[in-house]
């Protein structure tokens, strides 16, 4: 009951702003799936058909609050029905916080949605209220929606990009296709200076091609190949300026088709993921493809591989996915949670269960534990504190999180030496913020190495999800990788 008075005056207080903002608010009342509400902006004084659908959030299940944003999590069908709206109209994501009532939005788009260990997550940054300013910024969008659709970067990597790069120095980087030539995948980047155009060897089929978005679809083995590769060429173009080079498109050009000619766009694939893992000890792109044919018995030809990360998923002519990793993999993965103190990956990403069986293979004393801990918690608010005030200006919308999750730790305090399992102790007082503080904290007092090759061992080899695949017995020359079937 609680939880539908709070969706129902999330859904009344959104009209009403609506209304203030000359909005036309059709609700949809009868049962839906993701979708509360169509809106219709007003053009002198008449409606103007620049339509957009709504979903309205007004509780706290499935939404965590963190020090710049809201973070709210959705299932894969939620994700398909929005993203498949979103081709003909724009899907905002509204959200009513509950302890001041103020109205966060966000755009649901794939450029601002990301993949969680089951479902999908959107982040909602806190200066993105629902008022007056950020009114037109929506308008504009809903107005200009089919041009907006063709930028294909979030609106942070756009904001760093046009900090750090002066105006007459952008590059401009599109995928397109050539009919013509039977479908080939074409990358064009330009700057003031020079164009270029990458034939990357690619053919496929239209299915698999948004031709409005300009972008491989979702569900193409190689839709993550080409995110990579357009964000290694902006990287390698803003490196080469800060040192001074001035003709950069076309080694860009020669390095990139380079990799197309040897093995198609598989060659492209192989040279990011060899490029972007190779520093963190994970094994090479052809001992994956090696160690997958040796277990598959199949051949090029028979599968896709699709790089992402430091995991490599195989779709097979069966329409079967198989998702591969390894100890160095999973542990470079581990390490880049703990080393930036990300709580929500190490909520989402992580199972409480092996961090759990890490703790009690040891132990802690509470007079140790406690004030690690303590400053563990002090700096997350103070952190977070500093980051809203300068975002936002007022803070006072967060003590009320404060105060609940000091009386919080005080509990966890207080049953610490009773508990046992400490890290499930924090899991069930609060598992979106305590139980990840407490697993930051375990790091930092044990061997951070050795708990990682622990966390892998339960990961890999505990029932009977992962099967291990070593080639040869010669684990220097051939790694031991771990496979399972992915459910997409």
């Amino acid at each position: 009951m609680i939880t539908a008075i709070k969706e129902r005056k999330a859904v009344y207080d959104i009209a009403k702003l609506a209304t203030e903002f000359n909005w036309v608010f059709r609700e949809q009342p009868i049962t839906d799936f993701g979708i509360d509400a169509i809106l219709e902006t007003i053009t002198n004084g008449r409606p103007s058909g620049k339509l957009f659908a709504a979903q309205i959030k007004g509780r706290t299940k499935k939404v965590r609050y963190q020090k710049s944003s809201f973070t709210i999590y959705f299932s894969d069908a939620h994700k398909d029905y929005w993203l498949s709206i979103g081709e003909s109209m724009p899907v905002f994501m509204f959200f009513q916080d509950q302890s001041d009532d103020q109205v966060y939005w966000q755009l649901m788009s794939i450029e601002n949605i990301a993949k969680t260990a089951k479902h999908w997550k959107i982040h909602i940054p806190h200066y993105n209220k629902l008022n007056e300013h950020f009114r037109e910024q929506i308008e504009d969008i809903v107005i200009n929606y089919k041009r907006f659709l063709e930028w294909s970067i979030s609106d942070s990597e756009r904001e760093e990009f046009f900090d750090n790069v002066p105006e007459s120095e952008f590059i401009t980087i599109s995928f397109n296709v050539k009919h013509s030539e039977k479908n080939v995948l074409y990358c064009k980047m330009f700057d003031i200076h020079a164009c270029e155009e990458i034939k990357l060897q690619y053919h496929y089929g239209l299915v698999l091609w948004d031709d409005k978005k300009k972008e491989l679809s979702w569900e193409d083995a190689y839709h993550f190949t080409v995110y990579d590769l357009s964000r290694y060429i902006t990287q390698k173009y803003n490196t080469s300026k800060k040192e001074g080079a001035s003709d950069i498109i076309k080694p860009l050009k020669d390095e990139i088709e380079k990799w197309a000619e040897e093995d198609g766009i598989d060659g492209v694939a192989k040279q990011l993921f060899d490029k972007g893992n190779s520093e963190h000890g994970i094994p090479q792109y052809d001992k994956f493809i090696e160690a997958f044919e040796y277990h598959s018995k199949l051949k090029k030809g028979q599968y896709w591989a699709q790089t992402i990360g430091s995991v490599i998923h195989f779709k097979t002519l069966e329409c079967k996915v198989y998702e591969m990793d390894t100890y160095e993999g999973r542990t470079y993965e581990l390490r880049s949670y703990i080393d930036r103190n990300s709580h929500d990956e190490i909520y989402t990403m992580t199972n409480e269960s092996f961090w759990s069986w890490i703790y009690l293979d040891a132990g802690i004393e509470k007079e140790v534990f406690i004030p690690q801990m303590l400053l563990e918690w002090e700096s997350y608010w103070d952190k977070l504190y500093t980051d809203v005030k300068q975002r936002i200006g007022s803070t006072d919308h967060l003590n009320k999180g404060k105060e609940k999750s000091w009386r919080q730790m005080q509990a966890f305090m207080e049953g610490y030496n009773d508990a046992g399992d400490i890290i499930k102790l924090a899991w069930h007082l609060d598992d979106m913020t305590l139980y990840p503080i407490a697993v930051v904290t375990m790091m930092n007092i044990f061997d951070p190495d050795i708990c990682y090759g622990e966390y892998c061992e339960l990961e890999f080899y505990n029932g009977e999800e992962w099967e291990s695949i070593c080639v040869s017995d010669t684990a220097d020359e051939y790694p031991i990788f771990f496979i399972r079937p992915y459910e997409l």
